[in-house]
């Protein structure tokens, strides 16, 4: 022997780190090579519909001849392939897609099952459907008597219409580990789930239709050893928390891991009970739902023991819990987040997470040049310096003109990441970048095993050529970028002049469509976010407001002029103004908002609506004071953060927070209606006088630094308005309107003025007891009832939902309120109603009579 390269074991060893292309070229070294790789180059198969006619493909008597090397085999087809499947005998997994069942001959499940009974080494079976078709009881029955080491099998999109397929199957489940159904449609079929499955550990269900929502819970709990659960209830399938909270973590005391997703995931309130249920979870993974500081609260239980949390497609999720995350949980090795505040990161705590391999998270800087620039980055990269197990590093971000991101300099503490000598792969994805040649040398010479370098290095084009060229000269791999278009005027979001967005939000395929030229309702919308100020104030909101000039405006019966805008919409603290609002996202009122109060339906159905005014706080102080507190309890702020004249704070409850304006701009609270329908009479409160005299006693002129005025009646119902003594900064189009030094003193007068009123719905429901079933639909509910319902929780979505009955068809939810039903609509919708849920189980709903 001349070389340790010709022992069959050492080539064996150097064989997985080496490509299928390579791997060809060893075959023609020498005869004992050729030996050696061909079982690797035949480990794995597929057979494409035109292998026959594909130069990329082995020849049928290659195949033949190699038959018991191939160990993975998926099958598009198996016309032609018969010689060659009757030689396989010993394939560990076997996945065959859906285009095979529909276009080949029926006997198609014969010849599966015969290659099954054929290869009793298969552990993995992987079988995809296209909603019309489903493994036969003699393939099932087959897996079940010839293959003793299954452990894994899946399937997608099956329809099964035949008890004994569903009898089979629930064979083949109790005798292996790891189950994945997705899509499947179970047409009238009792599945028996008595049955235990003691070897489960890991389990996936996805959108099982007809399977009743008991019926999984009853199959879960029947897994006494299961440990991974991922589930996903239907979109119009109800949740059942109740059940899932009092049976699952009983009959399953070894969960440790728990994923949910989709359309299907429980109310945010309904997840804080599941999380709480549950003990010591090692991996947490939600997407598609609002992380809540309840929630949240939720999750701290287990940082004692998680080792890997995705949130990063969820909403409301805050810098602050992030940065809580990654100083409360030692084990964590893999975090999936939207964001962090570099400026958290600077004053927090160090973290804990040092046993970190992945991290994806966009830090975003609170200043973009200066002294608070430069220290932010240094403590950032102090911070990631300590993770010297990380692997992956993701910095990047989904928006492409938005928060400039961490930025790998030198001069900004780069140096700090000598320590990651394991990185192997940083994606800096829609963060500017400027690498020069210092920072390219350093890159090469500290992190050897970097093997993948994403995004754009430096903002001039031919500077990040280069960069790349270079990368990949040393083996590194960089997909390609898109030079980015100058002269482009489309921005990429609808948007405020802060240009900011959450990362986890969807991109804007839809961006044309909310364009106003399109649209003959008057009303533009805007997409607004700026968290650097406050991470933990509002999020993002929308922006309903009227697309003619500012003084246009409409008039109600009582002729009083009203700008359909809500006072939560203008919840952020920047340089053009903000204000106070609790709810970050409940008062995205629809387009038809304004026409629905002219409409006879609601003249005739709530003759007596009542609108009361008094003087929000007048004591300006610092935006900063108006923005501390617990995210959506507390009202308040405006203008910039630590200004002078940053606006009016409000009163705790909904809605009733006053609305900023410029920050170099005085005595800038203006004003506002609380409007309130009256209680229905099952709620056992006496209704409240028609238009009372008190809204005529208002001091309008009251100029003292802090002035309340409160009205209530018998029923308990809170009025507010604020009045404005100058100009405020109309968000979106960035003009100014003038409000009136005083109102007209008699409200019912017709006022043309170029006044701006806003309207905020506070929706002071009766209180229901808390249960897990769906809200009473409109024929569970008496006429007062629904005339409750359709008129206070229509406004915040919550009426289109529960009283027409749409809950789950967020398409038609959007139409109901005039709304394009595009994704990212139907998905906002879904969330407001989870919010306001949640918001009446905690009973933030009704405080309006506690007030």
């Amino acid at each position: 022997m001349d070389s340790p390269l010709q022992l069959p074991e050492i080539l064996l060893y150097i064989a997985p780190y080496l490509t299928h292309q390579d791997l060809v070229v060893c075959l023609t070294v020498c005869r004992q090579w050729n030996q050696s790789f061909t079982p690797l180059i035949f480990h794995t198969i597929t057979a494409q519909e035109d292998w026959s006619t594909s130069k990329n493909s082995p020849s049928l008597s290659s195949l033949i001849k190699n038959a018991h090397s191939v160990r993975s085999l998926t099958l598009k087809t198996t016309v032609g392939l018969t010689p060659f499947l009757e030689k396989c005998t010993r394939l560990k997994t076997l996945v065959v897609h859906g285009d095979i069942f529909s276009k080949q001959q029926e006997d198609i499940w014969i010849e599966l099952t015969s290659l099954v009974r054929r290869n009793p080494l298969i552990e993995r079976i992987f079988l995809g459907f296209q909603r019309q078709h489903s493994p036969s009881a003699a393939f099932l029955h087959a897996l079940v008597e010839a293959c003793p080491s299954l452990k894994r099998y899946e399937s997608s999109q099956g329809k099964y219409e035949d008890q004994e397929q569903v009898e089979a199957l629930m064979k083949v489940l109790q005798q292996i580990r790891c189950a994945s159904t997705r899509y499947e449609c179970f047409t009238n079929i009792p599945v028996d789930t008595t049955r235990t499955f003691p070897h489960m550990r890991e389990l996936t269900l996805k959108d099982a239709k007809g399977l009743s929502t008991q019926s999984q819970v009853d199959f879960v709990s029947h897994c006494p050893n299961l440990e991974h659960l991922k589930w996903t209830v239907c979109r119009d399938t109800f949740f059942p928390v109740q059940q899932f909270c009092e049976r699952v973590p009983a009959a399953c005391p070894n969960l440790r891991k728990l994923q949910m997703d989709g359309c299907g995931i429980p109310y945010p309130s309904d997840l804080s009970r599941i999380v709480n249920s549950l003990t010591q979870l090692e991996l947490l993974a939600f997407c598609g739902t609002a992380i809540f500081p309840r929630t949240f609260r939720s999750m701290e239980r287990h940082f004692r023991t998680l080792r890997s949390l995705d949130v990063v497609d969820c909403f409301s999720v805050k810098s602050w819990m992030v940065q809580a995350t990654l100083e409360g949980c030692p084990l964590l090795e893999t975090l999936k987040v939207p964001y962090l505040v570099m400026s958290d990161v600077e004053i927090g705590k160090p973290w804990a997470s040092l046993r970190l391999k992945q991290l994806h998270v966009h830090f975003r800087p609170t200043a973009v040049c200066g002294q608070d620039f430069i220290t932010q980055h240094k403590a950032t990269f102090r911070a990631l310096g300590r993770l010297t197990e990380l692997q992956v590093l993701d910095t990047s971000t989904f928006d492409p003109k938005g928060p400039t991101g961490l930025q790998y300099r030198l001069d900004l503490g780069m140096a700090s990441l000598e320590t990651l000598g394991k990185l192997s792969a940083l994606s800096v994805i829609n963060t500017r970048q400027d690498i020069e040649d210092e920072e390219l040398s350093w890159i090469m010479s500290h992190w050897p095993l970097l093997t993948k370098l994403e995004g754009t290095f430096h903002h001039d084009w031919e500077q990040h050529e280069m960069v790349t060229k270079k990368l990949r000269a040393r083996g590194i791999e960089v997909p390609d970028q898109r030079e980015p278009d100058l002269d482009c005027d489309i921005k990429p979001w609808a948007f405020d002049h802060s240009n900011d967005k959450e990362p986890e939000d969807e991109e804007m395929d839809e961006y044309n469509e909310y364009d106003d030229e399109g649209d003959d309702d008057g009303y533009l919308y805007y997409y607004s976010e700026n968290e650097e100020e406050d991470d933990e104030s509002t999020g993002d909101t929308w922006i309903f407001d009227q697309a003619q000039d500012h003084d246009t405006s409409y008039s109600d019966d009582n002729n009083s002029d009203i700008d359909i805008v809500m006072s939560s919409t203008f919840l952020k603290a920047t340089p053009r103004g903000g204000g106070g609002g609790t709810l970050r996202r409940s008062t995205r009122l629809a387009r038809r908002t304004r026409a629905y109060y002219e409409s006879e339906e609601f003249q005739s159905t709530v003759p007596d609506y009542y609108l009361e005014s008094r003087e929000c706080d007048t004591n300006w102080r610092h935006g900063e004071d108006f923005l501390e507190g617990d995210p959506g309890i507390d009202g308040g702020g405006g203008g910039e953060l630590e200004q002078e004249g940053a606006g009016a704070g409000g009163s705790k409850g909904l809605g009733r927070a006053g609305l900023g304006a410029d920050a170099n701009t005085e005595a800038n609270t203006p004003l506002f209606w609380i409007v309130i329908p009256p209680w229905p009479s099952h709620s056992g409160l006496s209704s409240p006088s028609p238009l009372s005299s008190p809204i005529h006693d208002v001091d309008y002129n009251n100029d003292n630094d802090s002035v309340n005025h409160e009205e209530e009646d018998g029923s308990g119902c809170e009025y507010s308005s604020a009045h404005s003594t100058s100009s405020l900064t109309r968000r979106g189009e960035g003009k100014i309107m003038d409000s009136p030094s005083s109102p007209p003193s008699n409200p019912d007068s017709n006022n043309n003025g170029n006044k701006s009123n806003i309207i905020n719905i506070v929706m002071e429901m009766d209180p229901e007891p808390e249960t897990d079933a769906p809200s009473p639909q409109a024929s569970d509910r008496s006429d007062e009832s629904v005339q409750w319902w359709s008129i206070a929780q229509n406004m915040a979505i919550w009426g289109s939902v529960d009283y027409l009955g749409l809950e789950g068809q967020w398409d038609k939810v959007a139409f109901a309120l005039g709304l394009k039903p595009i994704p990212r609509v139907m998905q906002q919708l879904e969330e407001e109603y989870y919010r306001l849920r949640e918001l009446k189980d905690s009973g933030m709903l009704f405080n309006g009579q506690d007030e």
